[in-house]
């Protein structure tokens, strides 16, 4: 836990690495002690330090001189800091990095050698990687290297999926490695092989994640790759390597988009496109899906107008590329052409030029129906179906919504068919069948919990919030509404036409409903709900029983009980609370253990917004709970 919280603190206290840098900053300092307040800095201080306990030590004893704050700044670079052990112990006890090398120092050459280069990982590193960076041919004989790295604790083993071994290295121990990996000049030719080796792996994944039954697999692996990615990327545009930093940048371009990573996408392109090219030539294919992917980015960001440069300008380049590059180039110019032109008529959609991108999105169907690309027909058909939605032709806005989720289904791209589900749920939303809405939603839901992408999660909490204001649910509505514009704030993302239009027909609904302060009041504390409590309240709007149109649920309920988006045990509970009794009061009364009591009241005060019970109650009594 990082002690950000009062709650968080608590269970920093109880780690053991924490509780070991206490004890030992008192022996230094006698006035220290664990609070709310450096919490968060001493978890932060224990993460760095690998939960190592000779590292705390000798960290802690820094407490003497240096507050909190300043010895978190400093570690940095951890070993030259951990010094200081007592002087009457050997030098192994004293340092970190005497410790370190006192491990190091018990391998045979080639160990050493093999220790040396693992160092360039950043995260954790399966045999095959391993075998690419560090050269070696005999994969027995690199098991057993590192099987004895294993042994001497220079190394953790890790399960990985499917239950293959994955590596890893503390990062004071890797600190320790690329030190004596520049020592023996060895740094530059592990750091090309290791970028040479993650750009492989990149290509390799990029196929997986365009639309096919590895998706989720494969986009698995780039997560756990991601720090290495990163690494290998600023290594190539380091080196002013501009085709190889393109061609790492374009592989993850769907893997940015489907996991909402697009700022640093957009900022990776577009670094890899200003590298010069030198000498060297770069395919111009290659050149041309980087463009595709910057503006697919920016589109995702509702940066429109360099959406559209950007795709204009791939296009112009997809007819002079060759087809012997890795995936998508090899796919050939015709393919990428039609492919940028599909998500130039997706960036039209979200300029409301329905006309012109149903253009581009009927002569895409056709070549992509010409070429066998069951996912581009999909992705053709469903904006097809957005644009019928946009111009009220329910009739087809159904039909291709339905046909492009069916189709995506069926190739196994089930997060492709998150777009045409919620349109099939707004469609639903508007007829008022929102058992139907409901039952879509809570279908995307999931989808979107696996792909990851809080700019992602924050349209489908906007599609459970215009669910909810059509019950007439406007509390939790303008809750749900908060937190996704506090996710796209954040991701600096947008809501895309035709569905802004539907969410913004019912924020103006919920605002009248509810009345500017109240609305405000609700908007800003669904700003400060987490992901996790946004998603709870999501599902329990979803649980609830969808009612007619226009009949609101505190009808339905009672005039006793305002929509305020808590669930029946809560709004007891929060009777009893404005009541003044205290938990194990309101455990008697209601039959419950008083940690339950303690749960509930928390989730209480996170969906009113309410930092105090006090505040609870007063929102209780102006909302009229009785």
């Amino acid at each position: 836990p990082d002690g950000s919280s009062t709650e968080a603190a608590a269970a920093v206290a109880s780690s053991e690495a924490v509780r070991l840098f206490a004890a030992r900053a008192q022996a230094v300092k006698p006035g220290f002690a664990l609070d709310e307040a450096n919490a968060p800095v001493v978890a932060a201080i224990c993460r760095r330090l690998d939960g190592l306990p000779l590292a705390i030590e000798l960290a802690a004893a820094r407490l003497r001189h240096l507050p909190p704050e300043a010895l978190l700044v400093r570690l940095e670079r951890r070993l030259p800091l951990l010094t200081g052990g007592p002087r009457d112990l050997p030098e192994r006890q004293r340092t970190l990095r005497g410790a370190i090398a006192w491990s190091y120092g018990l391998l045979d050459e080639a160990e050493q050698g093999l220790f040396r280069r693992l160092a360039v990982f950043v995260g954790g590193f399966a045999p095959e990687v391993a075998a690419a960076v560090s050269g070696a041919t005999d994969e027995v004989g690199l098991l057993d290297g590192i099987g004895s790295l294993v042994d001497k604790s220079l190394v953790r083993l890790e399960e990985g999926p499917g239950g293959e071994p994955l590596y890893r290295m503390l990062e004071t121990i890797r600190e320790f490695g690329l030190e004596r990996l520049e020592e023996v000049g060895g740094a530059e030719p592990a750091r090309r092989a290791h970028a040479a080796c993650f750009l492989a792996v990149a290509e390799r994944a990029s196929p997986g994640v365009l639309r096919t039954g590895e998706q989720s697999a494969w986009l698995g692996r780039l997560d756990r790759d991601h720090d290495d990615l990163r690494t290998a990327l600023a290594w190539f545009l380091g080196d002013g390597d501009a085709a190889a930093a393109l061609r790492l940048a374009g592989a993850l371009t769907f893997f940015w988009y489907y996991r909402g990573h697009l700022a640093e996408g957009r900022r990776a392109l577009e670094r890899a496109l200003a590298v010069p090219a030198g000498g060297a030539s770069v395919d111009p294919g290659i050149r041309a899906w980087a463009l595709t992917g910057s503006g697919l980015l920016a589109n995702a960001q509702g940066d429109l107008a360099e959406a559209t440069a950007r795709l204009a300008e791939g296009i112009a380049l997809w007819g002079a590329g060759g087809e012997d590059g890795a995936f998508p180039v090899a796919r050939g110019g015709a393919w990428g052409a039609a492919a940028a032109r599909g998500l130039l008529g997706g960036v039209l959609v979200g300029q409301g030029r329905y006309a012109e991108a149903a253009s581009l999105f009927e002569e895409g169907l056709a070549r992509f129906e010409e070429l066998g690309d069951e996912a581009w027909v999909a992705h053709a058909r469903f904006h097809l179906g957005a644009i019928a939605f946009a111009r009220g032709d329910r009739a087809a806005a159904v039909a291709q919504c339905r046909e492009a989720a069916d189709r995506y289904d069926a190739i196994g791209a089930h997060l492709d068919a998150i777009d045409p589900l919620r349109y099939l749920g707004l469609l639903a939303c508007a007829e008022g069948d929102l058992a139907e809405a409901a039952a879509l939603f809570a279908d995307n839901l999931e989808r979107l919990r696996a792909r990851g992408s809080p700019s992602a999660i924050a349209t489908g909490l906007a599609d459970v919030a215009t669910l909810a204001a059509r019950r007439g649910a406007f509390g939790p509505a303008t809750r749900l509404f908060g937190t996704a514009d506090a996710l796209n704030r954040a991701e600096r993302a947008a809501f895309s036409l035709p569905a802004r239009d539907t969410y913004e027909a019912a924020m103006a609904e919920a605002r009248a409903s509810l009345g500017e302060q109240f609305y405000a009041v609700e908007h800003a504390a669904g700003q400060t709900l987490t992901l996790e409590q946004a998603v709870a309240l999501s599902v329990e709007v979803l649980e609830s029983a969808p009612l007619s149109p226009g009949h609101s649920p505190v009808e339905s309920a009672g005039a006793s009980v305002p929509d305020m988006g808590l669930t029946g045990r809560e709004s007891d509970i929060l009777r009893l609370l404005s009541a003044g009794k205290t938990n194990p009061e309101i455990a008697d009364a209601l039959f419950i253990g008083t940690g339950t009591v303690r749960n509930h009241v928390s989730h209480i005060l996170a969906k009113l917004g309410a930092r105090t019970r006090t505040e609870a109650a007063d929102i209780a009594r102006r909302r009229g709970l009785r």
